[in-house]
């Protein structure tokens, strides 16, 4: 059974006082998959923000029609990107 024995580990880092870059990782405990989640945001202003980051699946892919041989190994690669803004 998929998403049992689950971790997870969040850190972050400002190295300016506009940017901000952080690291989500999801390990599946039980096949060693992990689904990490690279990010970084920029202040654009005072009610602004824009950021932006990968979903990365790594593991096993396994093929079609067998079940996924792990969680995240069949995760495709994710760009995404956001903008927020305040009034």
């Amino acid at each position: 059974m998929l998403g049992r024995n689950v971790a997870a580990v969040h850190g972050s880092f400002q190295p300016h006082p506009l940017i901000g870059v952080a690291l989500l990782s999801i390990l599946n405990l039980d096949d060693g998959s992990v689904l990490a989640v690279p990010s970084v945001s920029y202040s654009a202003g005072n009610e602004m923000t824009l950021s932006g980051g990968l979903f990365l699946g790594i593991g096993s892919e396994g093929s079609l029609p067998q079940p996924p041989t792990s969680e995240y190994g069949s995760v495709p690669t994710t760009l995404y990107l956001s903008l927020s803004a305040f009034f």
